[in-house]
């Protein structure tokens, strides 16, 4: 893998603010372009945006060398977002890139695989590969197949017959993100930074010093999170959601971290039947994901591969954030709440109300015809209301 000079220098200005994977991706991405203009006999100091839309029209017609399938539309995304931000800092910095000046970003380019790039902002360079139909960026679960969802990942508290602890634990970490709208790295967390000790992640002493009412388990109690960049914010969580997180470290948590010499903060870790050198460790965000894939194969959410017989879920973590976006707006309007991205808004953690309406304002409409089934199951919990 070859890194250009300038490469560790934007490296070097990104450090602060990016975690270990957020940087090897970086490196990845911009050598995966460097390497493409060295086929082309160019440096990579005196790429131009034609250069760009070539490495576009490449990755959209190439197929990914580990996949043996077409480049998914957010790798190319995430590769095209990596080339501009690298270009845009050194613009800032003075490094003197021809670049962004020789730029003239034409405001729409469709291809035949059925995308296109847009530029985002009016000075900034960065480019977005978006599909014709933006429904498809978001997926939203309706109601139904979020209870099967869910039950695939652990049955609710009190029922019997259930031995498997770590299910209680996947099942836990999905409501997370369903109630709270919390992405996945917020609730797991990531590898510390070098720079900070600053980390997202719930961490078990939150819990130790959080007052929580169990008389009254569909109030809301206040926690901070560390979201992208190490920003906090305040979210509001069902007090039951609170209690059954406190069980849970009080439990199972207790029993598979109690052979470790040193404990560490991370809530959610590997359960007591994992291997011994991995069992108490933190859970992956790897780890949960093959999980929670399982959990929708199970469920009936997924679709058959073309390549082999295997099935492919058709849903991510990530998912379940969408989820409680919409879910939220119905059950807000329900108990008289006439405008509740705001409050969407402070939950998702978006520094610009425009990107919340934006992004969920379309399944407001789309999903009218769920807003009844959402008022009336168990997500009426968002609003802090019993189910009747």
């Amino acid at each position: 893998m070859r890194v250009d000079p300038d490469v560790t220098r934007y490296l070097a200005v990104k450090v602060s603010r990016s975690s270990h994977n957020q940087q090897r991706n970086v490196v990845y991405r911009l050598s995966h372009w460097t390497n493409f203009l060295l086929a082309k006999g160019k440096e990579i100091r005196r790429a131009t945006h034609d250069d760009l839309l070539d490495y576009l029209d490449a990755l959209c017609n190439a197929t990914n060398p580990v996949t043996n399938r077409p480049y998914a539309p957010g790798t190319i995304r995430q590769r095209l977002i990596a080339v501009s931000n690298f270009y845009e800092i050194g613009k800032r910095l003075g490094w003197n890139l021809p670049y962004q000046e020789q730029q003239r970003v034409p405001k729409n380019i469709r291809f035949s695989n059925g995308f296109s790039i847009r530029p985002i902002g009016t000075e900034s360079a960065k480019m977005s590969l978006v599909p014709r139909r933006a429904l498809d960026r978001v997926r939203v679960l309706e109601p139904q197949l979020v209870k099967q969802l869910l039950n695939e990942l652990g049955p609710d508290d009190g029922k019997e017959g259930f031995q498997a602890e770590s299910r209680s634990r996947n099942r836990l970490i999905a409501e997370w993100l369903l109630y709270c709208g919390l992405r996945i790295e917020e609730v797991l967390g990531r590898d510390l930074d070098l720079t900070t000790d600053r980390h997202p992640g719930l961490t078990v002493s939150q819990f130790h010093t959080l007052p929580t009412n169990p008389k009254k388990p569909f109030d809301h109690s206040p926690i901070s999170v560390i979201g992208k960049y190490n920003k906090a914010r305040i979210i509001a969580v069902p007090n039951w959601l609170v209690l059954a997180t406190k069980e849970y470290i009080q439990g199972e948590r207790t029993q598979s971290t109690c052979h470790l010499p040193r404990n560490h903060e991370f809530v959610f870790v590997n359960g007591i039947k994992a291997h011994r050198s991995h069992r108490g460790k933190k859970l992956s965000i790897r780890r949960y994901q093959a999980i929670f894939s399982q959990a929708c194969i199970r469920a009936g959410l997924c679709r058959k591969n073309d390549d082999c017989k295997n099935s492919l879920a058709t849903h991510s973590p990530h998912d379940l954030r969408h989820t409680y976006a919409v879910m939220t707006y119905f059950a807000q309007r329900s108990i008289g709440n006439v405008e509740p991205w705001k409050l969407i808004q402070s939950q998702l953690g978006h520094s610009n109300l425009r990107t919340t309406t934006d992004t969920y304002l379309q399944f407001v409409s789309a999903y009218s015809k769920w807003e009844f089934a959402y008022q009336t199951s168990s997500t009426r919990i968002l609003a802090g209301l019993i189910d009747g």
